[in-house]
């Protein structure tokens, strides 16, 4: 689907009004032959020496100090640009922090770390106060390393389990979180991107998630979820809606358009932090960028 005139330029001046760098690189890139090196360049300032991400790379999380949740947001960037070049310093970094075992427990990446206590954040990415529960970062990240780590070294082999396990746990126990189901078709798109990784029986697992997708959003009707919010996880979206409902919920999200060229989105952090202000813009353009894409697919 072609975007309106207004829409596009209307959201094109809230970019260059509102974006930080990060985000900038990625809309020059998307829609205006940016190259992929601007976006790894400015990515690349997030990376801290251990080799994980902080310092907001996720706006609602103003941690300085490596955590699951930054690498998590740097591979959907990675993703999201289509950069899969392994040996790149980048990804080698995320892979090296990734295996130091730090914020791992329980065979899992913690969504929320104590550090996070030291610096503004929006209350789910408190410690220690139940967070967002549901959401777990684990098969997203397995997948990644999946995709990128040596097939003979220890990191590989840890994810392979760790995914096996990931996949049965959510045969059994089927989650009812967006951002859950998000993370496994990270996960599958991952996964189906390595041929020789046989562990799981993917046909059905993918036809579970495929439907466990649906049912949510017609579940949860459509002013809670739309086809857009697993569009980041690849146009398999396209496989799983109806793509009639897609383009009627393209078309809304261009009407819904804000004078300032924005798109409405709560920056409510339910904590006293004024960076909240700040990290509402961020998101908003993030969201433009997002929008675009799933508009221009259709």
């Amino acid at each position: 689907m072609k975007p309106s005139r207004h829409f596009l330029e209307c959201a094109k001046k809230f970019i260059y009004r509102n974006a930080r760098p990060l985000d900038f690189a990625r809309w020059k890139f998307h829609f205006e032959n940016g190259s992929a090196q601007d976006v790894l360049e400015i990515l690349a300032a997030y990376q801290n020496p251990d080799g994980g991400f902080a310092h907001a790379i996720e706006p609602d999380l103003w941690n300085i100090v490596s955590t699951p949740a930054g690498v998590w947001a740097a591979a959907e960037i990675l993703r999201e640009i289509g950069f899969s070049d392994a040996s790149h310093p980048v990804i080698q970094g995320m892979l090296r922090y990734l295996a130091s075992g730090k914020d791992f427990q329980n065979n899992r990446w913690q969504f929320s770390v104590p550090s996070n206590r030291c610096y503004p954040h929006a209350a789910w990415w408190d410690y220690g106060s139940g967070g967002a529960p549901a959401t777990d970062p684990t098969p997203s990240l397995a997948g990644f390393v999946l995709k990128n780590a040596e097939k003979d070294g220890e990191l590989y082999c840890r994810a392979r389990g760790i995914a096996v396990k990931a996949v049965f746990e959510y045969l059994v126990n089927r989650p009812k979180d967006a951002q859950m189901l998000r993370c496994y078709l990270e996960l599958l798109g991952d996964v189906e991107d390595v041929p020789e990784f046989e562990a799981l029986d993917m046909k059905f697992f993918r036809q579970k998630l495929y439907g466990d997708v649906r049912n949510f959003a017609e579940n949860n009707g459509t002013q809670c979820v739309k086809p857009s919010q697993f569009f980041e996880s690849g146009r398999r979206v396209f496989h799983i809606f109806d793509r009639a409902d897609c383009a009627k919920e393209a078309e809304a999200m261009q009407a819904a358009q804000c004078s300032d060229g924005s798109l409405p989105v709560s920056g409510q952090w339910w904590t006293e932090y004024k960076q909240a202000e700040i990290a509402e813009n961020w998101w908003k353009s993030s969201m433009l960028i997002s929008a675009l894409l799933y508009v221009i697919a259709i």
